[in-house]
């Protein structure tokens, strides 16, 4: 092989070697500009836009479980404002979103606790109404329960999981959940029970 034929072999290696580098590095951007712009149309209320953001920042970077969350709150978001005919199938694919993102990295605690609050709304059938028995949404009721429960086995030691459960379990009437949360708390830190509002 002549030295010339070397050398375009090696320069169209670097060519390809850049590209692939180059298109990882915009791919990841474009997301990420996706993401923030899903977030900003949801605080706008433009509700078609955030989700089309929130998909794309997912196609161009499918392993962000933040990405993923971002959906699942716009999904749950229209599942509050729609009618009662689109709320069960919005809540499905918020649901299905929330999963995505915990099974990326179903041991990262920063992603697991930021689910917490999702799950609860999941759980409620009209967020503009006070939690009563008639409004839980008792279709999803269980998966929240499930979710919980994975939370405590993922950091059992870690106090700030059953503040952050307790909250959620108190207003959804999970009593037993809530009571156990608030033993687990005396046992790792009593002071917390004292003066935190979660427990007033």
């Amino acid at each position: 092989m002549t030295k010339v034929i070397k050398t375009l072999i090696g320069t169209l290696f670097l060519i390809f070697i850049y590209y692939v580098a180059f298109n990882s590095f915009y791919t990841k951007y474009s997301a990420d500009v996706y993401f923030s712009n899903s977030e900003k149309l949801l605080e706008e209320f433009e509700l078609e836009k955030a989700l089309n953001n929130a998909t794309l920042s997912i196609r161009d970077n499918p392993l962000e479980p933040n990405y993923y969350k971002q959906r699942a709150k716009v999904y749950l978001t229209m599942a509050a404002v729609f009618g009662d005919e689109y709320k069960t199938t919005l809540k499905e694919l918020a649901l299905d979103d929330m999963y995505m993102a915990y099974n990326i990295n179903p041991d990262n605690l920063v992603t697991v606790r930021n689910l917490v609050p999702l799950f609860y709304f999941l759980s409620v059938k009209e967020l503009t109404l006070s939690i009563s028995d008639e409004n839980i949404d008792q279709a999803f009721l269980p998966e929240t329960k499930n979710f919980y429960e994975k939370v405590k086995n993922i950091s059992p030691n870690d106090a700030g999981v059953y503040v952050l459960l307790a909250k959620y379990e108190k207003r959804l009437g999970l009593n037993d959940e809530y009571n156990a949360s608030v033993k687990k708390v005396e046992e790792l830190r009593p002071d917390i029970l004292e003066w935190h509002e979660n427990f007033k």
